[in-house]
């Protein structure tokens, strides 16, 4: 029993986030890898190519790859090290920051109209059951 509750909510987990995920992707049409990495970008300010790779526990050519896209889309820019040229310094531009901001604002409103959905007990029950999750 207790494992096939367990199991549910695990299921219903995925399910929920999976949906704001492809809700929030509409709007954005960035992977979910991208924003993770712009949000990386607008905490660190700075961060090498490497620092990048382990955030998203990622391989070095498949962050280069999304640091491409993200290039192309003129949401990230890299330049070089001035004391070592082999490393790549990135950075998120004010494009990158403003579609970000949008993003983190559409991902409060969709989650919001979905709390729409519960009492105000029920949101206290969830407040309470989510903090002791994170501790």
């Amino acid at each position: 029993m207790a494992r096939d509750l367990n199991n549910e909510l695990v299921r219903i987990h995925f399910q929920l986030f999976r949906t704001i995920k492809n809700e929030l992707q509409n709007t954005s049409n960035l992977s979910l890898q991208q924003m993770y990495t712009l949000v990386f970008l607008k905490e660190k300010k700075v961060a090498t190519v490497g620092e990048i790779a382990k955030n998203l526990n990622i391989s070095i050519p498949t962050t280069t790859t999304l640091l491409d896209r993200l290039s192309q889309l003129k949401l990230a820019s890299r330049k070089n090290d001035k004391k070592d040229r082999r490393v790549k310094r990135v950075a998120l531009t004010k494009a990158g920051l403003k579609l970000l901001e949008k993003a983190i604002k559409e991902r409060r409103r969709i989650i919001k109209r979905r709390l729409t959905k519960l009492s105000n007990p029920d949101k206290q029950v969830l407040l309470r059951i989510m903090k002791k999750l994170i501790d």
